[in-house]
């Protein structure tokens, strides 16, 4: 599979592509991009093409967001909710590991 470096190929798009015969598990990604904090909920935007996350934290990224870090490459399950109302909710983000994203100089 060739996928365009700007572009970010969401789990249901990948399914769409299997031949019938074969099933998609899950996928696990390592994005970098910039991590919001409101009240106790975490949202997530990727560098590479402004794709939107929840983001279901672990305590890495929690420590990490409360010093003061929010340009991070996270790692985890990304899942797409199903559709309610006529509105396609945000993709998830399980993060599994939380890492500082070290600034070009």
């Amino acid at each position: 599979m060739k996928v365009i470096e700007t572009k970010m190929i969401l789990p249901a798009a990948i399914s769409k592509g299997l031949p019938e015969d074969y099933t998609f598990e899950s996928a696990t990604y390592t994005i970098a991009g910039t991590v919001e904090k409101k009240d106790d909920a975490y949202t997530f935007t990727a560098r590479v093409n402004n794709q939107k996350f929840t983001l279901k934290a672990n305590e890495d990224l929690k420590k990490l967001v409360a010093d003061g870090k929010v340009k991070l490459t996270l790692t985890g399950l990304v899942t797409e909710p199903e559709e309610k109302d006529g509105k396609k909710p945000l993709p998830n983000l399980e993060v599994s590991e939380a890492k500082a994203t070290e600034e070009k100089k």
